[in-house]
């Protein structure tokens, strides 16, 4: 027959520190106080249900600390959880991998981009060109004759204020 409700074994690091935290008459409180670990996290290890803690590295902190303030060995009580967590089975996480817009597109033979964008920013750069190309004199490049400078101008003689 199928026992669908086990007992936890008096071997788990759970069972040992609530025996040895009963035994020295100590509550849960109590031993939350002196250690400064959360009394929920407390009853989580009590029950062994390590999935409650935040972490792994968690975990054995508090099991360190919680096997101090009983008079327990922190180390064979880490030893004992890792023991624990070799024998549990986790199931391994499917790979799903990442996949970007841009790579799904490239999968699906899909082109990014809309024409009617490229149409017009190649118009706009056409005609910024063609407007600098095209300027408005009247063929004389006036900058090599210096014509803007003569028209009008008086010509001191040296010495004269």
């Amino acid at each position: 027959m199928i026992d669908l409700y086990p007992q936890p074994s008096t071997r788990t690091p759970g069972a040992l520190l609530c025996a040895a935290r009963e035994e020295a008459g100590l509550t849960l409180a109590d031993v939350a106080a002196r250690s400064r670990v959360p009394a929920a996290s407390l009853a989580a290890i009590e029950s062994d249900d390590y999935a409650a803690l935040p972490a792994v590295t968690y975990a054995r902190g508090f099991l360190r600390l919680y096997a101090r303030e009983v008079g327990l060995d922190p180390e064979r009580i880490v030893a004992l959880y890792g023991e624990l967590q070799i024998r549990v089975e986790t199931p391994a996480a499917e790979y799903t991998p990442y996949v970007t817009s841009a790579r799904r597109d490239a999968l699906s033979g899909r082109r990014r981009g809309n024409p009617v964008f490229g149409i017009a920013v190649g118009a706009v750069v056409t005609a910024i060109v063609l407007a600098l190309l095209w300027s408005p004199t009247d063929g004389v490049d006036q900058a090599q004759t210096g014509s803007e400078f003569s028209h009008g101008a008086v010509e001191l003689p040296i010495g004269q204020p």
